[in-house]
């Protein structure tokens, strides 16, 4: 049997690692179909060789200060092709980029009731994914929450926690010393990590994801690299156009106008791509085909008592997440950490004044980032000329309110352990940067185990869920739920 997987980001990563299983029993070909799949590690790996003294300072030449490319910006404003705030373009990648796979945090109960899918279907599948990889954190962390609202991974964990920064210790310690409450937490970070439980790659510079040196904390597409180099799966690489059936076969036609033929299809390609691949094959749905993204705000967080010795080296994308429940049952996701290098060299672009403000900072100062709940999202139609339309400025400034009403009730927790919020700085990030869309409603399609589309193709990406979460559906979920999929293929 030959099989293709369009794509090579997070589910790519779970629909292989299920046929890496069944290579060895069965008589199976793989062969990943995405454009530039080893480009990036190119580009990690002609930097990691870079003489260490222009790492940081070198704006030019330094493509990792623009990882998070698309920092603030809507969907609408993500040009997805040959774009000035993409750092490349891997159209087939699974969704954007894949820089992006390190967050573990689970999505609630309530998300996977909207996505059909069970808590007990789907747990045993995070645990295979976490044997697969190195997922950070705290075993015996636990959460206060109603079973429906956690959010933690830490029955998964099988590595050491991440360098937390002082800073951001010190206001896990404070808050959790607090009586605890029902409608707040605040852990450790969650995060995948490359290799050992000691990151050994790591060397703890405190720009994780803002301009990492060595490589992003965990990228699918570097160990499907590995399995391509070490004859596991084939590999082509290209875009696909279009889909074809012949005689109960696909027949994929690539950009480069090449023709392949395959038995069985797992199309991972993210949730815009794939949309776009089923209308040029088979024609637009008879509904209107949906993009689901939720908005972020961040906020300043500034300590009343600085803590004067800080140490450098520690995680620092993000070192704490959390979530604040409203009255009414409403969740927001928290992601805390504090303001990298980057920031201050962009802003000041002076090598000096951005060490001294960089010191300064981490003694007092972090930054926050609250995403909307799951009924704070945004909608945008895909035409079927690939346009995406949008007109909800009602909606957004509705958002809006809704985030700042949650941004209250965070500052008056904060303040109660010598923290403030300085909320009349926060800022709209419009975007979280996870799509989800309605493909199978569109089409009205029946959602199923397999996420069949039709005979032997399935669509294994956030492309079927039908609808946003909580903070969108993060990567322990998407690499598990597509592993579930791929598995219910045979």
């Amino acid at each position: 049997m030959n099989v293709a997987v369009i794509g090579s980001g997070a589910s790519a990563f779970g629909v292989l690692m299920r046929l890496k299983e069944e290579v060895k029993k069965n008589n199976i070909n793989i062969t990943v179909i995405s454009k530039d799949l080893n480009f990036m590690n190119n580009i990690f790996s002609k930097n990691i060789n870079n003489n260490k003294k222009n790492r940081f300072f070198s704006k030019a030449n330094n493509l990792h200060a623009n990882i998070r490319h698309n920092f603030g910006y809507t969907f609408k404003e993500i040009k997805i092709n040959n774009s000035k705030n993409l750092i490349y373009n891997i159209q087939h990648s699974g969704g954007l980029s894949d820089i992006w796979s390190g967050s573990a945090a689970l999505p609630l109960l309530e998300d996977l009731r909207k996505w059909k899918v069970s808590a007990n279907e789907i747990e045993p599948y995070y645990k295979i994914i976490s044997n697969y990889l190195n997922l950070s954190g705290k075993k015996n962390e636990t959460s206060n929450y109603k079973s429906s609202l956690n959010s933690i991974p830490s029955n998964f964990v099988n590595s050491l926690p991440i360098k937390e920064h002082d800073l951001v210790n010190k206001l896990i310690n404070k808050i959790k010393n607090k009586n605890k409450r029902d409608d707040f937490q605040i852990n450790t970070n969650y995060v995948f990590l490359r290799d050992e439980s000691t990151c050994q790659y790591c060397i703890n510079c405190d720009s994780c994801f803002s301009g990492c040196l060595n490589d992003s904390i965990f990228r699918p597409s570097k160990v499907i690299n590995d399995l391509i180099s070490n004859k596991n799966f084939s590999y082509e690489n290209d875009n696909v156009e279009s889909l074809k059936v012949i005689n109960n076969k696909y027949e994929i036609l690539t950009q480069n106008k090449k023709k392949m033929i395959f038995d069985k299809i797992f199309l991972c390609a993210g949730a815009l791509n794939s949309a776009e691949i089923l209308i040029k094959s088979f024609d637009y749905p008879e509904n209107d085909l949906l993009i689901y993204d939720i908005p972020t705000k961040f906020f300043p967080i500034i300590a009343k008592r600085p803590k004067l010795k800080i140490d450098r080296k520690s995680f620092g994308f993000s070192s704490a997440s959390g979530s604040i429940i409203m009255n009414n049952n409403d969740y927001y996701h928290l992601l805390i950490g504090h303001l990298p290098i980057e920031y201050f060299q962009t802003k000041i672009q002076n090598r000096i004044a951005s060490n001294i403000l960089k010191n300064i900072s981490d003694k007092f100062c972090l930054y926050g980032t609250m995403y909307g709940s799951n009924k704070d999202f945004l909608t945008y139609k895909i035409t079927n000329k690939f346009e995406i339309l949008s007109s909800q400025k009602e909606r957004l400034v509705q958002i809006d309110d809704n985030l700042k009403e949650a941004l209250k009730k965070l500052k008056k927790i904060f303040s109660e352990s010598n923290f403030l919020i300085l909320n009349n700085f926060a800022t709209n990030g419009k975007s979280s940067s996870h799509y989800s869309s309605n493909l199978f409603d569109a089409y009205k399609i029946e959602h199923n185990i397999t996420g069949e589309f039709r005979n032997n193709l399935h669509v294994c990406d956030t492309s079927i869920l039908g609808s946003s979460s909580s903070s969108q559906p993060h990567t322990f979920f998407v690499m598990a739920n597509a592993y579930r999929l791929a598995d219910n293929t045979f």
